[in-house]
């Protein structure tokens, strides 16, 4: 598959993601939400992993990185269910969904150096998500 084709899938999915996981975030708390969806997460990856044969491999010197990686993912999960529990879809999803353009400056601190298309963009995207949370706080 190409790039272009998995990243509209991951768009789709997050977005129904979102959707979905305000109800029960709503109805049980975030808490048994983000439990849920962890031991379903770790069913269809397990089912994928055997179905497609594929093996995981870890490079053991860099297994601390995964595990930091995993904290932080558990926490943003978290935050937010409980973001969702809390207030509209309409202001918490364009807010998370901003989290690129940190994302952007991690990697400049780290030397990476974007294009000046990338650059726009993560400009335009962020300036959306702030026009949004500012029209939901009026």
């Amino acid at each position: 598959m190409s790039s272009v084709v998995l990243g509209l899938v991951a768009a789709l999915s997050w977005g129904d993601y979102d959707f979905l996981s305000r109800f029960p975030s709503r109805a049980v708390g975030p808490i048994p939400t983000v439990l849920a969806v962890t031991i379903s997460g770790l069913v269809a990856l397990s089912a994928w992993v055997l179905i497609g044969g594929d093996g995981i491999t870890i490079v053991w010197p860099k297994l601390w990185l995964v595990a930091i990686a995993g904290i932080f993912f558990a926490l943003a999960t978290l935050a937010l269910f409980a973001a969702f529990a809390l207030g509209p879809i309409t202001l918490v999803a364009p807010i998370v969904a901003a989290y690129p353009a940190l994302a952007m400056v991690f990697a400049v601190a780290h030397g990476a150096r974007p294009t000046a298309w990338q650059a726009v963009n993560r400009m335009r995207d962020g300036g959306s998500s702030d026009r949004v949370a500012e029209r939901q706080q009026q």
